[in-house]
């Protein structure tokens, strides 16, 4: 495969190609990078499996037989998804790849797309793959048998590449500053200055040669420690060489103990009185959820004639992780954020959540007349979004705030009918849905934490 990118691609200088880049802001590896001025940034994700090892896939899981072991992993083309949104939201984070023209919302430049490749499956044998997958976002052997000398197979080559694309739209080509910044961020490197070679008289191959200074050897030398004489030393191995001889005459003669001195003579350990049984306390009884009216006075006891949302409806359980909505606030300018608290109940794992309508599926909330608000804005713990995502680790038993910010949403109903929070656990794709979730007046728009939402200023004064 990276013969093939080289001889078919490289020779056209509107493609670069990277080979297992690392760049300090992802965490994840792909096979390879390829980028185009006129198509955007493409990850494709290699595998070198055949037919037979494959014994079960869907569009985001398959199992591998590997000998006697099965083995599940992410699909390719789900792995190089995966790898696109993460690529994505780190060039998100460099201004100069952002348009940031009014009304284009600082998106990128360029799309960024994945596909996954076969090279050792044909496409005569991949029939129930390609059902599975897609045509477009999987390459197979056959594609990749082509003679890079004739211009007719390397422009079928690179249409196939293009059409991996899920997403396409028309860019104008980098300019050279915007490519040497795409350049830094994939394949990051510094050079030092280089310094003049120190003069000496030696001039052992002629006049133009020079001899660098060679380092000052030093060999290592044995002090004591500050304060302790030398003599201390000697003490201290004739100590050690007599605990030796104790040892050796306790394993020849069980019966021999050492006689302590009086003033380390051992304590006699007072006897211990039989622990009694713990009884539990009785758990106090959760008090009764108590409601406000409708006009939100706290010096009245009257109670809200509404009827009061089931607990149950505000917590959904996806993949062992509780999800439960802790409120719903309507800030000014019609900004509405909501709060839910995340709690793994098995294992740790890392959760991502999607926001931004560029990205399929993201979080989102639809009102009673069936109009729908994307997020545009979220928070897990202390992880604020940056680009299309908010990134966390969950840890087993311990709650995890999440916050999501609505721009625009019409939140005079007084209630959403659906709250759908879209992401990935680990390696899969989740989506934790709410319904007649209550919707809280708040004009501070201030939320728990002490921050103001995203998007949303502080009032004067």
């Amino acid at each position: 495969m990276h013969a093939l990118l080289k001889a078919a691609l490289v020779p056209d200088e509107e493609f670069i190609v990277w080979f297992e880049p690392k760049p300090g802001g992802v965490r994840q590896r792909p096979d390879f990078l390829v980028w185009s001025q006129r198509v955007g940034l493409l990850i494709i994700e290699v595998k070198d499996w055949v037919i037979e090892q494959i014994a079960a896939m869907d569009a985001t899981q398959c199992t591998v037989l590997k000998g006697e072991r099965r083995e599940d992993h992410p699909s390719p083309t789900q792995q190089a998804y995966k790898y696109s949104l993460e690529y994505r939201d780190y060039l998100y984070r460099q201004p100069e790849l952002r348009d940031l023209r009014e009304g284009y919302g600082g998106k990128l430049l360029f799309p960024v797309g994945s596909c996954a490749a076969f090279t050792n499956i044909r496409r005569a044998e991949a029939e129930k793959i390609v059902s599975v997958l897609g045509e477009s976002s999987c390459l197979f052997a056959d594609d990749l048998e082509i003679d890079c000398a004739d211009p007719d197979a390397r422009a079928g080559f690179i249409t196939r590449l293009k059409n991996a694309f899920s997403v396409k739209f028309s860019f104008e080509p980098l300019s050279t500053e915007q490519q040497d910044a795409l350049r830094r961020c994939i394949y990051p490197e510094f050079h030092a200055p280089t310094a003049e070679p120190a003069s000496s008289n030696f001039r052992p191959n002629g006049a133009n040669s020079t001899m660098l200074p060679q380092p000052e050897i030093r060999k290592p030398v044995i002090t004591s420690a500050p304060g302790r004489p030398e003599s201390s030393r000697l003490r201290g191995w004739l100590f050690g060489l007599g605990a030796v001889f104790c040892l050796a005459l306790a394993s020849m003669y069980p019966r021999w103990q050492p006689t302590l001195p009086p003033s380390v003579e051992p304590s006699p350990v007072p006897p211990t009185s039989p622990s009694k049984p713990k009884v539990p306390k009785p758990k106090k009884p959760t008090p009764p959820i108590s409601t406000r009216p409708a006009s939100g006075h706290p010096d009245t006891d009257t109670p809200n004639p509404s009827p009061v949302p089931d607990p149950s409806v505000l917590m959904v359980v996806v993949q062992q992780v509780r999800f439960t909505v802790t409120s719903c606030t309507a800030g000014g300018g019609g900004a509405l954020t909501c709060g839910i608290a995340v709690r793994s109940v098995k294992g740790d794992r890392e959760i991502t959540i999607y926001v931004h309508d560029y990205v399929t599926p993201t979080s989102r909330v639809i009102d009673s007349a069936g109009r729908e608000y994307v997020a545009d804005g979220a928070r897990l713990g202390s992880h604020a979004s940056a680009g299309a995502s908010a990134q966390n680790m969950l840890v087993e038993g311990i709650p995890l705030t999440a916050e999501l910010h609505f721009p625009n949403a019409d939140s005079k109903t007084g209630s959403i009918a659906l709250l759908e929070v879209a992401g990935e656990l680990g390696n899969q794709s989740f989506k934790a849905r709410f319904r007649g979730v209550p919707i809280v007046s708040n004009t501070s728009s201030t939320r728990s934490d002490g921050h103001l939402a995203p998007g949303i200023t502080s009032p004067a004064g």
